[in-house]
């Protein structure tokens, strides 16, 4: 069941957040809390570009989701692991 989270005006990576992208594979964790996800070819860039803006902050999150090349609802999941 999704639930609606209440996202940050202007999320960012906390210091203590480890965001990983691999070939084909994305992974954030922070302490022993993580998550990860597949994505598809050519989407790589894409993910690299919203965790370098996560990690700077700054943006909105309507800013940052020009930059998730899928749902709504993983560009949500990193913003509650990122600043919960």
């Amino acid at each position: 069941m999704e639930q609606d989270l209440d996202i940050p005006r202007k999320p960012k990576f906390r210091d203590a957040v480890n965001a990983v992208v691999r070939e084909r594979e994305a992974e954030i964790s922070r302490g022993s809390s993580q998550c990860s996800f597949e994505f598809e070819d050519g989407e790589r860039d894409a993910i690299i570009r919203l965790f370098d803006r996560l990690g700077k902050g700054g943006q909105t999150p309507e800013d940052l989701a020009k930059f998730c090349p899928r749902s709504p609802r993983i560009f949500r999941a990193f913003c509650s692991i990122s600043t919960g």
